[in-house]
């Protein structure tokens, strides 16, 4: 801080004012006392050199920064593997950052209870920091934890206060008073005005950021000063606070004069941007769009496109509005735009204050699934052939007509394998592709004398990424931007390739050594006997863990396909770790070229293919959680979704391919789908070969699914699992987008006409008066008719062909030659009178079974439509003299049942059995079943009844009285101290027997805390005894029991209960048992042991082991400690100590010389 001689003058005026002339030496030392502080501020100051940065976190609900409460502390690492280089301190959002060389950093964020982060890259260049993946400069962006709610931060406390100055001056260096500032920071506001000495006075904070602001007026103008207040160590070690702008210290305020200023000149500037499909992952876009640029004065200018870049010529200060002109395929919102100088360059800001870079258009809606946002094309054409060029001795030449180059063709956006190609006559040969997809031509592994040496980002690569530019034409890149260097040239006029070194040899796959496990360092897990599974459609691979390092658990190198998707699974033994499934893929990032500002290289890295996102850290997760984060995915139409992973940005789109592509459902009913997730960013199918989907199908209504099938990419079916609920079938699978889906339906088989044939031929009108010979044809066809219409999976030909052929029999039916007219009214009554039941009443069994046999006949020939008129007679006959011939049944005499009543009713009544032996009611109650079975029997004879009777009564009196049970008593035995016991009764215990224990030490529990006993019976005789059945017994014990044995050559647990310092337990038999209390104590507890000896440092009597005091002292010590709140240094009280001695001194040697 710079302090002028004016100031020093003005505080000792000041002192001057405030004393009287004979303590003018008083104020002398004052003066000292300044002079020191000056010294210290201005001479002995250490800086510390540092960068300001703003910690912040995201408000999801206001949409907008916040500055992080409480104090954050980050860790600096660099190196490989990393190392610590430094530190730093945030507070309530603002931390000051030490200075860092030029290079690539990882600022952690070290663990705390409401804030966490990734690990946040840093590039540091000229000075200039970059922090990985913040739209703000100087920002970090840290997120609130899960659950927790953030404490608001604590109100300034006026002791925290620090008093600054700053001297207020004109250009000139006149002072001034006659204006206002506002002092803001947290949102509050103090105006200051400057006092006599043309100074403002007021309080700061440490690590506080503050503006000041000139409150407008005629005179003079200020742009606004940010600071925040700096803690610095002098050179004695003693804390100086400053008021830093970056690396600048504010010391003064210098207003200028307002001035009519001459007009400035305005700049031109031509600026580049990039134009971009955002519905395709921004891509450039190759046509040429037309803008149109209007400024002032609705001046329009109009900008074209030329393969992905269009330049606008541009004045600062000016706004303007960017329209993109009418075009078929593309739309862009208008966007306002104004030129503005930063940091003495001109840029183009947006209305939301960030730079404008780029133009990313939308493709036009089309409203089928994700067609909106990509373009797909079924249409094939053929491209023109490549000329295939040899760099060799740094000259291209042709590819000899008798060399050959092998190449394998990859659908990069149908995500497949095309075909090998070989060239022919040193030129790649006319290649049938889709007209809108793109594809990548790799140099194959049989390549023997030839590689690949495409460079269109300066790296040389060995693939060609490509697509159709139109029938007949050479193809164009699909890989062109690179906004950090020169694109790539969109036209490909040749293939170029160069001779393979000796020890080259080309491999197919790719092998990549930097993917890691994430380990969370604040809960490490082991992840040794881990294995990660990566399956693709064509390979699967494994990869095991290594020994961790500073990033993560390295997994061991693993080989893939470049832009094939894999499915992520782990094994693991123990059955602890998973991981959510998703789509792992390998993608070619030369555009990136060398030169990227963030150092971010331009190799081969792994990604998420379903959200883009870099994949080089796998987060293992519990086993059983690994598909809480599932979602599930719905075409546009709504009629399918599929589940059984985390989707994220992916979309679905449902084809209907020609279902003549596939074979061996000729005549069936069926449908032919072929679903795919569609990674819109990029415009690719995006693959799962391994996993648990479930695709769910809505069909059209009254439609059964019979089968479903998956069509394998050799034609072949495979049966997959379904079920149907309505008319949504879900179709269980392990993969998606890889292969198409059958579902095969219950064929609609109309047999209306078939049951009406039926139901004619059935009715007895179509029948009658026809000869059985007709009658007997047509019930054949009936009877195959029938067998048809009950076939669950009868065609439609057979069902007409039994309709035709039943329709045929009953036409066929012939007519009976014409009969006399026949009477059966004699025949009609016989039959009523034998069904009347009072012919039959009091009848003999015989006789009324042969009239039943006349009556049968009676009637078949009552319904026999050709019966003769004697046929009828004599039937009529038959039934009468059977009716006639029946015969009365002898009269029986009557029996008595009423005893036998009374004795059933004896032997039912509960006082019966009272008291009686189980055997003896056994034999009643048998005798009773057999009396209420005559009772029932209507036709039981009056001796059946007296037997009956007869037996139950003598099982009655059989019935044996039960013998008188003794008396049983409890019984309760202890041993002479009492502190056993055991309880029983006198079926179980003998009141005269006693309780002997004996103390014992098994083998069995050395290194236990136990206390065992022999226990045993003695009776009178002093013999030995046991109980006669389960007694129970009480142990008293000395502390709590974890264990309970019973040993007799061996430890058997027995189970038990433990209340109020007993144990209670339960035997039938005596011998020894043991209480254990857990293990021995270390010699270290042992009674008598210096730790536990009174006195020892360990535990000291009267130690104060209170954790309030102890609180209490700290709060003391921390007050003790605490630095007084000045501006002067030690330094500078040491020196005003030993001055002031002086002064005191002489004036004290001139008062005893004026006395």
């Amino acid at each position: 801080m710079f302090i002028s001689l004016k100031h020093i003058v003005y505080f000792y005026r000041e002192e001057v004012k405030k004393m009287k002339i004979k303590k003018i030496l008083s104020g002398i030392l004052a003066l000292i006392i300044v002079f020191t502080t000056i010294i210290s501020s201005n001479i002995f100051t250490k800086a510390e050199e540092t960068h300001q940065v703003n910690v912040v976190t995201w408000d999801k609900k206001n949409k907008k920064n916040e500055d992080t409460v409480g104090e954050l502390k980050f860790t600096i690492k660099a190196g490989y593997p990393l190392k610590k280089v430094g530190e730093f301190t945030s507070k309530d959002g603002i931390a000051q950052m030490p200075k860092l060389e030029d290079g690539v950093y990882s600022i952690v964020l070290e663990e705390n209870d409401y804030y966490q982060a990734n690990d946040i890259f840093l590039t540091v260049e000229n000075g200039e920091y970059s922090f990985d993946g913040e739209d703000d400069e100087d920002t970090i962006t840290v997120e609130k934890k899960k659950g927790v709610v953030i404490p608001t931060p604590n109100p300034s406390n006026p002791e925290d206060e620090i008093s600054k100055a700053l001297l207020v001056t004109d250009e000139k260096g006149s002072s001034i008073k006659d204006v206002s500032f506002e002092v803001i920071s947290d949102g509050k506001t103090k105006v200051v005005k400057p006092d006599n000495n043309s100074a403002i006075n007021f309080g700061v904070e440490e690590n506080k950021t503050y503006t000041i602001k000139l409150i407008s007026n005629d005179k003079y103008e200020m742009e606004d000063v940010t600071f925040t207040c700096i803690k610095g160590v002098s050179d004695f070690g003693t804390p100086i606070y400053r008021l830093m702008n970056g690396n600048n210290e504010i010391t003064s305020l210098l207003l200028k004069n307002k001035e009519v200023q001459p007009p400035v000149q305005p700049v031109e500037k031509e600026f580049t941007f990039d134009v971009l499909c955002g519905s395709c992952g921004n891509t450039s876009i190759a046509k040429e769009l037309s803008f149109e640029v209007i400024g002032k004065d609705n001046n329009k200018v109009t900008y074209k496109s030329n393969s992905g870049i269009v330049k606008f010529k541009l004045v600062e200060n000016e706004e303007y509005t960017v329209k993109l002109l009418e075009d078929v395929e593309y739309e862009l919102s208008d966007i306002k735009i104004n030129v503005k100088k930063s940091n003495g360059d001109l840029k183009v800001y947006k209305e939301d204050g960030t730079v404008l870079t780029e133009f990313v258009m939308k493709k036009k809606s089309t409203g089928n699934c994700v067609e909106d946002l990509c373009e797909f094309s079924d249409k094939k054409i053929t491209m023109s052939e490549i000329p295939i060029k040899v760099l060799q001795d740094d000259m291209e030449r042709d590819l000899k007509t008798n060399e050959e180059v092998t190449f394998n063709l990859y659908n990069a956006t149908k995500q497949e394998r095309v075909a090998e190609i070989k060239t022919v006559n040193g030129k790649l040969p006319p290649l049938e592709v889709y007209e809108k997809d793109d594809y990548i031509l790799f140099t194959s592994g049989k390549n023997k004398d030839f590689i690949m040496a495409d460079a269109p980002f300066i790296k040389e690569v060995s693939e060609l990424y490509f697509r159709a530019n139109g029938e007949g034409n050479l193809p164009i890149r699909h890989k062109t931007k690179n906004p950090y260097a020169t694109g790539a040239h969109l036209n490909i006029e040749r293939i170029v390739v160069r001779p393979l070194e000796s020890y080259e040899k080309i491999n197919e796959k790719y092998k990549i050594n930097y993917v890691r496990i994430k380990q969370d360092k604040s809960n490490p897990k082991d992840y040794s006997k881990v294995k990660v599974i990566f399956t693709s459609e064509y390979d699967t691979v494994v990869a095991t863990t290594l020994l961790e390092d500073e990033w993560g658990v390295p997994l061991t190198p693993i080989e893939l396909y470049e832009n094939v998707q894999y499915s992520v699974r782990i094994e693991d033994p123990d059955n602890k770790f998973a991981i959510e499934n998703f789509p792992f893929t390998l993608v070619d990032k030369s555009e990136r070229g060398p030169n990227h500002p963030k150092k971010w290289g331009d190799g081969k890295y792994v990604f998420d293919h379903s959200c883009c996102r870099n994949a080089t850290f796998l987060e293992l997760v519990e086993k059983g959680s690994e598909n809480k984060n599932n979602t599930s995915i719905t075409c546009s139409n709504g009629n399918t979704t599929v589940s059984g992973m985390n989707f994220k940005d992916l979309k679905l789109q449902t084809i209907r391919p020609d279902k003549s592509l596939v074979k061996g459902l000729e005549g069936k009913d069926f449908d032919l789908f072929r679903f795919k997730l569609i990674n819109v960013k990029r415009c690719e199918v995006s693959k799962m070969a391994d996993g648990n989907f479930v695709i769910h199908r809505t069909i059209k209504d009254g439609k059964i699914a019979k089968k479903v099938y998956q069509v394998e990419k050799d034609g072949s079916l495979t049966e997959l699992v379904f079920k149907q609920n309505g008319n949504v079938v879900d179709i269980d699978t392990k993969t998606l987008s890889i292969y198409d889906t059958v579902i095969v339906y219950e064929e609609e088989i109309n047999k209306d006409s078939l049951q009406k044939a039926i139901d004619k031929a059935k009715n007895p009108e179509t029948t009658k008066g026809k000869t059985d010979e007709s009658i007997e044809a047509m019930n054949k066809a009936l009877k195959k008719a029938e067998e048809v219409l009950a076939k669950e999976d009868a065609t439609q030909e057979e069902v007409n062909k039994a309709e035709k052929d039943l329709t045929d029999a009953i036409n066929a039916l012939v007519d009976k030659p014409q009969a006399p007219e026949v009477n059966k009214e004699a025949l009609q009554q016989a039959i009523d009178k034998a069904k009347n039941p009072e012919t039959t009443k009091g009848k003999t069994d015989e006789s009324i079974e042969l009239m039943k046999k006349a009556l049968a006949k009676a009637e078949e020939v009552l319904a026999k439509e050709d019966a003769t008129q004697e046929e009828v007679n004599k039937a009529e006959k038959d039934l009468t003299d059977a009716i006639n011939a029946l015969v009365d049944k002898p009269q029986a005499p009557e029996v008595n049942k009423e005893a036998l009543q009374q004795a059933i009713d004896k032997a039912k009544n509960p006082e019966t059995t009272k008291g009686k032996t189980d055997e003896s009611i056994e034999a009643m109650i048998k005798a009773l079943a057999k009396a209420e079975e005559v009772l029932a029997k209507e036709d039981a004879t009056q001796e059946e009844v007296n037997k009956a009777k007869k037996d139950l009564t003598d099982a009655i009196n059989a019935l044996q009285d039960k013998p008188q049970e003794p008396d049983v008593e409890k019984v309760e035995l202890k041993n002479e101290n009492g502190s056993i016991v055991v309880k029983g009764d006198t079926n179980t215990l003998d009141k005269n027997w006693k309780v002997l224990t004996n103390a014992v030490n098994p083998q069995e529990l050395a290194g236990k805390e136990y206390d065992a006993y022999d226990i045993s019976l003695k009776d009178a005789n002093n013999g030995e005894a046991q109980p006669k059945g389960e007694v129970t017994v009480t142990i008293k014990v000395k502390a709590k029991v974890e264990k309970l044995y019973h040993i007799d050559g061996g430890l058997s647990e027995i189970p038990f209960t433990y209340e109020n310092g007993e144990v209670t337990f339960k035997t039938n038999h005596f011998s020894v048992y043991a209480v254990v209390y857990g293990d021995k104590q270390d010699d270290n507890n042992k009674p008598g042991n210096d730790n536990n000896k009174p006195g020892n440092d360990n535990k000291k009597p009267g130690q104060d082991v209170n954790p309030e005091d102890n609180s209490k002292k700290n709060k003391n010590n921390k007050k003790e400690n605490k630095l007084p709140r000045t501006n002067i240094i030690n330094a500078s009280y040491a020196l005003t100590a030993i001055l002031a001695l002086g002064v005191a001194s002489a004036i004290g040697y001139k008062k005893k010389d004026d006395e």
